[in-house]
C-alpha cells in the first residue's frame, strides 16, 4: 500500500525536471512545489483513496511520508 500512495503522489506532483528527486521527509513546500500544487494533490489524493481531508490538517501534510501515513491511517 505504501508503495502505491508513494507512486499516486509522484506521478501527480507537477514536475517538469523529471530529474528531480523528491525527498519523502522533506516539506514539499521547501522542494520547489508551491502552495497550488500542493492543494491539486490533496484534491487527487482525496479522490483517489476516498478521503475527506479537513483544511486543519494540511499543515500535518508537508510531506510525503507524512501523506503516506495519513492516507494509511484514514483510508475507506
Amino acid at each position: 500500500m505504501t508503495k502505491k500512495i508513494e507512486n499516486f503522489i509522484f506521478k501527480n506532483l507537477n514536475i517538469k525536471n523529471k530529474r528531480v528527486k523528491i525527498k519523502k521527509n522533506q516539506s514539499l513546500l521547501n522542494q520547489n512545489f508551491d502552495s497550488l500544487e500542493f492543494l491539486k494533490l490533496i484534491f487527487k489524493l482525496e479522490k483517489k483513496f476516498k478521503l475527506k481531508i479537513k483544511s486543519k490538517e494540511y499543515e500535518k501534510l508537508h510531506t510525503v511520508e507524512n501523506i503516506i501515513r495519513y492516507v494509511k491511517k484514514n483510508e475507506k
